[in-house]
């Protein structure tokens, strides 16, 4: 069972019927039930459910947008039920003036905590990293609007943990939380070293595009591990493809098809003999 708005919008999705009127419920086997609220301008600003993963329990969820109605904040769900207000920001999205994705960055649910040992003090040190940066994600575009470049970001791994390292950062002073939890402005071109206090973890450049605007030309990236180049086949094999991939000092290339021989077996039959 649907309701629906004066704009003939969806406002509650796989209802009740219950004395009459159409209600958030999940009778046993159905469907998710939802109900959306709406901006202004016809943005959905929060949506109610219940049942799917959430079971009985009243969820809620809410989303931010700029002007031109794209979306710019994903808060985390909340357990209404269960009383939470507020686990803090999901997502954040950056636009440019044509209304091109910038940079998305995903944050560290509230109340998530990282623990490390102080070998030292020989204790167990608990980081809050709740709303610090976990992940990000950027692109640059040309005049004409094609993709240029992308890159991700992570948190390094290897050696001393990087909650760690952040910790004890704060401690002395040279770094703040509010450093964790920023986006970088202005924003790094994508395939830069950091974002923020994130590592770059791969970037890929769009070296090249064809008159029809295809894209023709490529590299690959993962720091430290290796780079792999596409350009495109030329020749009497340009059906295919030819890539490249160097790792460190080694540089190991993928030619193209060549003809395969191969040998007659012999027979083990004599003429006339069995068949």
């Amino acid at each position: 069972m649907f309701t629906y708005d004066a704009d003939n919008r969806v406002v509650i999705a796989n209802g009740q019927l219950v004395n009459g009127s159409i209600v958030l419920g999940n009778p046993a086997g159905a469907a998710p039930s939802y109900e959306n609220s709406y901006d202004a301008a016809g943005n959905v600003v929060s949506v109610e459910t219940i049942g799917g993963n959430s079971g009985t329990d009243l969820m809620a969820q809410r989303f931010s947008y700029d002007l031109r109605g794209e979306r710019t904040g994903t808060w985390y769900q909340v357990d209404l039920t269960a009383g939470q207000t507020d686990n803090g920001i999901e997502s954040t999205q950056q636009y440019d003036a044509a209304g091109h994705l910038l940079a998305t960055a995903q944050y560290f649910m509230n109340g998530t905590t990282e623990k490390y040992y102080d070998s030292g003090e020989a204790i167990w040190i608990t980081v809050n990293v709740g709303g610090w940066l976990m992940s990000a994600q950027d692109t640059a575009y040309s005049a004409d609007g094609q993709v240029t470049a992308q890159a991700s970001y992570a948190r390094p791994t290897g050696g001393t943990p990087w909650y760690q390292l952040a910790e004890q950062k704060i401690l002395n002073g040279t770094l703040t939380v509010a450093d964790e939890e920023t986006v970088p402005s202005p924003l790094p071109a994508p395939g830069s070293a950091n974002f923020g206090q994130l590592s770059l973890a791969s970037a890929t450049t769009n070296q090249s595009y064809d008159a029809e605007g295809n894209l023709t030309g490529y590299s690959y990236t993962v720091p430290n591990q290796f780079t792999a180049t596409y350009t495109p086949p030329t020749g009497p094999f340009a059906h295919g493809h030819t890539p490249t991939l160097s790792r460190q000092a080694c540089a190991i290339s993928f030619p193209a098809p060549q003809p395969q021989t191969v040998a007659a077996k012999a027979s083990t039959n004599t003429p006339g003999g069995p068949k």
